[in-house]
């Protein structure tokens, strides 16, 4: 049979636009319900927060190194939070 009329591919077809509307759903469902973070003062990289989501949205590669202790793991998935 013709490509576009066989039930199976059309049945595919649907399958897929079904998820692609469930996926798009899901990503606005996830923005509007995005955490708002909380940052610890106390560690040395809070001092650099504005500087960091800044390059976080000007830069495509952004490399961030610090002291042992100074809030890289904690603190940077916050500040790609609020860079968005």
């Amino acid at each position: 049979g013709d490509f576009l009329t066989d039930g199976n591919v059309q049945k595919k077809l649907l399958g897929l636009e079904n998820r692609l509307h469930a996926s798009i759903k899901k990503k606005l469902w996830r923005k509007e319900h995005r955490p708002d973070p909380s940052y610890n003062i106390d560690l040395p990289i809070t001092e650099k927060k504005d500087e960091i989501i800044q390059a976080i949205l000007s830069c495509q590669i952004l490399i961030i190194s610090g002291e042992t202790g100074s809030g890289k793991t904690t603190q940077i998935p916050k500040f790609c939070l609020a860079a968005g």
